[in-house]
């Protein structure tokens, strides 16, 4: 799971720092027409057509600030700003082994049935989606539900296609 959090942190950045670099070229090979774009887009924001001409040539001076603007108009993106693919690697493998580790406890405590791993993942579950919704301000219930919803449907699914293809556990 890690290696594909790097592969798709790394791909993506890869992708804005190649658009990027057509941007920096447009900006070198057509400065003129460039700046005009720049100026159309602060006229959509709601400045005044001659405020924004002034303006689009005075952040067309500073190169760098040029294709920043230019990056966030028209990619959405701050090239400043990427995500780092290793700290996301490294996230991704201790959130991954933590949540392996759930449903082990239990057995690892003696238990010998099933419901007390569901009940210890479900309870992660509902906490880590709990938690999510408190940091990024939406209602703690919801997030949790949701955890563990997405969670049943992801075990159904992998149950399904085990069961059609005739594999199991004995």
């Amino acid at each position: 799971m890690a290696t594909g959090e790097f592969t798709s942190v790394k791909s993506q950045n890869e992708m804005v720092e190649s658009e990027t670099a057509v941007e920096r070229e447009g900006l070198a090979a057509n400065p003129r027409e460039e700046r005009a774009e720049l100026a159309a887009s602060l006229v959509q924001r709601g400045v005044a057509p001659a405020l924004a001409e002034e303006v689009a040539a005075q952040m067309s001076e500073n190169p760098d600030e040029a294709l920043r603007f230019h990056a966030l108009e028209e990619l959405g993106v701050d090239p400043g700003q990427l995500t780092s693919p290793y700290e996301a690697t490294g996230l991704s493998f201790i959130s991954f082994a933590i949540g392996a580790a759930v449903p082990l406890v239990p057995f690892l405590l003696g238990a010998s049935v099933l419901w007390p791993s569901l009940a210890a993942t479900t309870i992660a579950l509902a906490l880590s989606g709990g938690i999510v919704a408190r940091l990024t301000r939406r209602p703690i219930a919801l997030g949790a539900v949701r955890q563990v919803a997405l969670a049943v449907l992801a075990a159904g699914v992998t149950y399904g296609v085990g069961r059609a293809i005739g594999a199991g556990v004995s």
